[in-house]
């Protein structure tokens, strides 16, 4: 039995400790629902960053680190050259300096939901494997050790929640619109200004984003298809991201999926309302009924939460992989697809789930855990 602190990752647009909108508006449930605040009351040792709300895995993954251990976030040299950013970000104190060199802080699990489940991928991957472009490019006394790799003795779980792990048909569209889709969210942002940044950060400084004067800084943001949340949240480019992945044989991984929608016509799915709240309802609609063209997937796309696929929550496709439950032995170096449950994209947020319901099966997942011997 293990005490290992366990790290929340946000998904796209979401935010986390240090926004002074967690204060009256939890990511993780809010009110007398707050996730967090119940598992700290049952001993468990959590945390919550708030890393960037539009930017990419990487970028979010390096914010992490920081997070993680402290000091000024390092984009990376090559990374920052190659897509037209300044290399350094925000510095953060560092909640867990003390990573693996004290027993109660060996290792840590990470949960990402949404576009947060491909961060934590992303994120375990490079304190495993590092990155070859970044040691290749970079002088070895200024490279930052997440890109060295060699600490994947530090994290003893990655787990998804609603993961956009395989992309979504929901983000599916061509790439002018994708273009057009964020210059207009972040050009909104920018218009909203000063009350919105009080509020939640956009970590996007490092674009030039910031201020009345960004435009440069976000048509450069979204010229871009790697180093962008919107790009990285389709099909396409999951498939892409996992091809260059690999699972560690130390660490364990757990797809945790949610379904909204019934049967329909044919294989086609509506929402069903019980299961649905009312910010999921109408995609949920289009996702059921609708599958885009020139994309390879096909009518098993179907089945989705709202705002991701069932499939696109799953494990990796090219990663080894079994069906799980509670209860059973796990080995580590394999995913996991762990029952659906009856709910939305939302769900796990606390939105329209029983507290009673909420609260059993987070105790549950962190019970299981704790469990899990190291490998």
């Amino acid at each position: 039995m293990n005490k290992y602190p366990t790290v929340f990752v946000h998904g796209y647009i979401g935010w986390g400790e240090g926004d002074p909108i967690a204060d009256h508006l939890g990511y993780w449930g809010q009110g007398k629902k707050n996730i967090l605040a119940h598992l700290s009351s049952e001993g468990y040792e959590v945390h919550a960053p708030a890393l960037g709300p539009y930017t990419s895995t990487w970028d979010r993954s390096c914010e992490l680190y920081a997070y993680l251990f402290g000091g000024r976030v390092d984009f990376g040299k090559v990374h920052s050259e190659k897509y037209g950013h300044d290399r350094y970000g925000a510095t953060y104190e560092g909640v867990l300096k003390d990573l693996g060199k004290t027993e109660a802080h060996k290792k840590i699990n990470l949960i990402g939901h949404s576009f947060g489940g491909p961060t934590v991928k992303v994120f375990t991957e490079l304190m495993c494997r590092g990155f070859q472009e970044e040691i290749d490019g970079t002088d070895p006394e200024d490279l930052s050790p997440l890109f060295a790799g060699g600490h994947g003795d530090l994290i003893h779980s990655c787990t998804t929640l609603s993961g956009v792990n395989n992309g979504t048909t929901f983000d599916m569209l061509s790439r002018p619109v994708l273009w057009l889709a964020t210059v207009g969210v972040l050009s909104n942002e920018m218009l909203l200004g000063a009350p919105l940044e009080k509020e939640r950060r956009l970590r996007l400084e490092h674009y030039g984003i910031s201020g009345p004067k960004s435009a440069k800084g976000i048509l450069q943001y979204a010229h871009n298809t790697w180093d962008t949340a919107t790009f990285e949240m389709t099909p396409p480019f999951a498939e892409k991201l996992n091809a260059g992945q690999d699972t560690n044989p130390h660490i364990y991984y757990f797809a945790h999926r949610a379904d909204c929608s019934k049967k329909f016509l044919g294989k086609r799915r509506l929402p069903a309302f019980r299961d649905t709240s009312a910010a999921c309802r109408v995609t949920s609609l289009i996702m059921g009924c609708y599958l885009p063209p020139k994309f390879h997937v096909n009518p098993a796309w179907y089945p989705n939460d709202g705002f991701v696929n069932v499939l696109g929550q799953s494990a990796p496709f090219n990663a080894p992989q079994q069906d799980g439950e509670f209860g059973m032995e796990f080995q580590p170096g394999k995913w996991y697809n762990m029952p659906i449950i009856r709910g939305d994209h939302l769900w796990w947020n606390g939105i329209e789930a029983k507290k009673k319901e909420l609260f059993a099966y987070y105790d549950r997942m962190l019970s299981m855990l704790q469990e899990l011997p190291d490998a």
